[in-house]
């Protein structure tokens, strides 16, 4: 599955007007998956290794993952994400995996 991560942003506070961004191959973007079992990240287009950013995953095995999107302290939806014949409850996902930074 291909993710991408696109939003209206701001520059600064006082700005009137969301600027359109697609910051899917950001390197300061980081997917959070929970558990990490079911899904591996395919690709990473920056050379950190501790930062996942293609937004390309494969089911890797059975089950349910929670994941989101992570640049700073804005962290995107959570999506809930089936691998398998199974499906997730609707409360598996039920808080952002990230951890916002101040």
């Amino acid at each position: 599955m291909l993710l991408n991560v696109q939003g209206g942003f701001k520059h600064n506070a006082k700005a009137k007007k969301l600027k359109y961004h697609d910051i899917t191959t950001s390197c300061s973007l980081v997917w959070n998956v929970q558990p990490p079992a079911p899904l591996t990240n395919l690709t990473a287009v920056c050379s950190t290794p501790t930062l996942v950013t293609s937004g390309e995953f494969v089911g890797a095995t059975d089950g349910c993952a929670c994941l989101d999107a992570q640049v700073g302290n804005l962290v995107s939806n959570v999506v809930a994400v089936a691998v398998g014949a199974g499906t997730c409850s609707p409360d598996f996902c039920a808080t952002p995996t990230g951890t916002p930074t101040p």
